[in-house]
């Protein structure tokens, strides 16, 4: 609503590509992401509560290795979050130049036919789609990072978990077997809730 009654120089200065890629960007969030992660995090906190009960009541001595594992992912996610934010953030602001070219290259249309000049549009257009993709080729690789040191993190707690699970002889095997079935089941789901 702000937009819409701002004065003209707010239109002069910013350019169409910047007021573009906002209103696309954060209304898609909205309208898309941002429901369906709400309800994934709700589901995957859910979840790892009730599997860290079940893992307390079959067997106690889990959780200390599970406190030290929550703690390094805290420290993962810290350590990744603010250079994923940053390219992030550089993504958007190199998306706003595609978006003002096309829409100037849209609204010059007769006059880039008339003198000839649309590969001269088509070469600009496409060294700002390549800077564009390479910082989400980063952003990219930057998830994977954090994905590879949370998997790092999740299969060492696996065999320390498992390791004490089958060393204590007072439990029962079905009891065991549920435990490192539920250990196993950790890994992967945890990678996606924390992305």
């Amino acid at each position: 609503f702000k937009i819409i009654r701002s004065p003209q120089i707010f239109f002069d200065t910013n350019p169409v590509g910047r007021i573009l890629n906002r209103f696309s960007n954060d209304l898609g969030v909205l309208d898309r992401t941002l429901p369906i992660n709400i309800f994934e995090a709700l589901e995957g906190f859910a979840y790892y509560v009730g599997l860290f009960l079940t893992m307390w009541i079959i067997n106690p001595v889990i959780l200390i290795p599970g406190v030290i594992v929550i703690f390094l992912y805290v420290r993962i996610v810290k350590y990744c979050s603010k250079t994923m934010r940053q390219t992030k953030e550089l993504e958007l602001v190199s998306r706003s130049p595609l978006y003002s070219a096309f829409s100037m290259t849209l609204h010059g249309l007769v006059t880039i036919r008339c003198y000839d000049k649309g590969p001269l549009f088509v070469e600009n257009f496409t060294k700002l789609l390549n800077e564009n993709s390479k910082i989400t080729y980063y952003y990219f690789h930057i998830s994977k990072v954090m994905a590879l040191m949370i998997e790092l993190v999740t299969s060492v707690y696996n065999l320390v978990a498992i390791l004490a699970m089958t060393k204590m002889r007072n439990e029962e095997a079905g009891l065991t077997a549920m435990g490192v079935g539920y250990i196993l089941s950790m890994g992967g789901y945890l990678t996606i809730l924390i992305q």
